[in-house]
């Protein structure tokens, strides 16, 4: 059975939980606008940097060059932490979906490896972020859940996974795989003229 706990609070706490994530965190995000989920994500990467992690997005909703513009417009800097190997900006093409399919299995071994790169380098380990939309532009959404899934509620590996998700596309009778996404993570972060903190516990 899985217990769902809400509180509501504001986006200066949800910040805060977003710096204090700890290796194997599997948190979902919502958000309704592309400056919280600038401000989500570079939150998360940047207290990362700040305490020895490095860090990983992958960009699909927004190209690679926006990402890039909008980390420096943030105060990241983006080419020195790219030189040191702490930062890693990648194309969900050949990440998410290679040859026009998804698999979760080669997906997450890119994951594994990148985490043992950050290792090599003297990281801590690594926080991965992801742009969800691209599942839903591509009609894979099937593959996405089996995806979220494998990747269970607490990741296995001593990691740390954001994956964020635009509200918009779940309009129209996804419930069903709104909870399902919810139940495949242990957080669950919702940004927005309402924010709140879920917590998911399985007993």
């Amino acid at each position: 059975m899985t217990r769902i706990n809400s509180l509501m609070l504001d986006k200066r706490e949800i910040y805060e939980f977003i710096r204090e994530m700890e290796p194997h965190s599997h948190v979902i995000a919502f958000y309704e606008d592309q400056k919280d989920k600038f401000d989500i994500l570079f939150t998360y990467l940047f207290s990362g940097f700040e305490r020895g992690y490095a860090g990983a997005y992958v960009a699909g909703e927004s190209s690679i060059e926006e990402v890039r513009q909008k980390m420096i417009e943030y105060g990241i800097d983006v080419e020195t932490l790219e030189k040191k190997g702490a930062l890693k900006i990648i194309d969900y093409i050949g990440w998410y979906i290679k040859d026009g399919k998804v698999d979760p299995n080669y997906t997450i071994d890119k994951w594994l490896s990148l985490l043992e790169e950050a290792k090599r380098q003297g990281y801590k380990s690594l926080r991965a972020c992801g742009e969800m939309t691209v599942f839903f532009k591509h009609n894979l959404v099937d593959d996405l859940l089996r995806y979220e899934e494998m990747l269970d509620r607490r990741l296995e590996v001593a990691m740390m996974g954001l994956c964020a998700y635009n509200s918009k596309d779940f309009i129209g009778g996804r419930e069903e795989l709104l909870l399902r996404l919810i139940k495949a993570h242990e957080y669950v972060i919702l940004v927005g003229p309402k924010a709140g903190l879920t917590i998911v516990k399985a007993d």
